[in-house]
């Protein structure tokens, strides 16, 4: 009697077989079901319980088989050589380089050949000062002087500001001033001319009326003369 392998559901199978199927189901293939080969004898067929787990114990093996190479295969693939990636620069190697590669030869020629000029007394002096009142000074401290500086200073420019709007205010006056005083020298100008005239044309017309009135007072004293030399013409001789 010819005994095969029976195919197993997933719920059928082992936990070992579920988990072997599903991690190698996508790169293994599935392991070839081998045929018992036919007894010699005329034997009483098996027990299906007992054939079973002869079948699943045989499964079992294979797939142990299957894992056990699909793990060789695995340290064959980790022992192989690897392309090692070159290791990243050092910082210092980054940020480590020669000024003198970045300047010209004269220009380096120049600058190692002349020697420093010494410091003098009061610049000396004045370094100490300046190094003397960091360390005595603290953060704190100079914070506080900071604020007093900045408000020193927007009262300082609130004053030149008032100073500058003052002076434009003046010049502005000045300028008024200047304008109004061209104005009147023109209006006394457009004014000086009428009367002018008016005091020539007045002065003609008294001319005119006292030479009438000398010619009124000629004719009324030639009037006067006649009145008076008429009644003794009038008289009768003797």
């Amino acid at each position: 009697m010819e005994v095969g392998y029976l195919l197993l559901s997933s719920a059928m199978m082992p936990p070992r077989l579920q988990l072997f199927f599903k991690d190698s189901s996508e790169n293994q293939p599935m392991p070839k079901i081998k045929k018992k080969a036919k007894p010699a004898d005329d034997l009483p067929a098996l027990d299906p319980s007992i054939e079973q787990a002869l079948d699943e114990e045989e499964i079992g093996e294979d797939v142990d088989q299957a894992a056990a190479e699909k793990r060789k295969a695995a340290v064959k693939k980790k022992s192989a050589p690897m392309t090692s990636k070159p290791a990243p620069p050092v910082l210092a190697d980054l940020f480590s380089f020669d000024i003198r590669d970045y300047l010209d030869e004269e220009t380096e020629v120049d600058t190692t050949s002349k020697a420093l000029a010494p410091l003098s007394d009061d610049v000396k002096k004045t370094l100490e000062d300046i190094s003397h009142r960091l360390e005595a000074s603290s953060l704190d401290s100079l914070v506080v002087d900071c604020g007093s500086i900045r408000t020193w200073l927007h009262e300082a420019k609130l004053r030149l500001a008032e100073r500058q709007e003052r002076k434009d205010i003046e010049a502005k006056i000045q300028a008024n001033r200047q304008l109004v005083h061209e104005e009147k020298a023109k209006l006394n100008q457009l004014s000086e001319g009428p009367i002018k005239s008016n005091i020539n044309r007045l002065e003609a017309r008294k001319i005119e009326l006292l030479v009438q009135l000398q010619e009124c007072n000629a004719e009324l004293d030639l009037e006067h003369k006649r009145s008076f030399l008429e009644p003794t013409l009038k008289m009768p001789k003797p």
